[in-house]
C-alpha cells in the first residue's frame, strides 16, 4: 500500500488567510469561516484557493472580521 502527502500551503489575500492544498484533483480550502472544496478546471490551482476564502469570507457576511 503506498501512502500519499498532502502538502498544505498558506494563503493570505485581502478576503482573509487559511491553508490549501490539492488533493485528489480537487482544491481544499480551511480558513477561520469554514473549509470547502472545489474540483480542479479552467483556473489555476492558486487562484481557485483564493476565490474559495473570498466564498467563504462573504458566505459569513461582507463584514465578518
Amino acid at each position: 500500500m503506498t501512502r500519499r502527502f498532502i502538502v498544505w500551503d498558506t494563503i493570505r489575500t485581502e478576503h482573509g488567510q487559511g491553508s490549501w492544498c490539492i488533493d485528489g484533483g480537487m482544491v481544499k480550502v480551511v480558513t477561520p469561516y469554514g473549509h470547502k472544496a472545489a474540483q480542479i478546471g479552467g483556473l489555476p490551482p492558486h487562484f481557485l484557493a483564493r476565490l474559495l476564502v473570498k466564498e467563504l469570507r462573504y458566505e459569513h457576511g461582507p463584514d465578518a472580521a
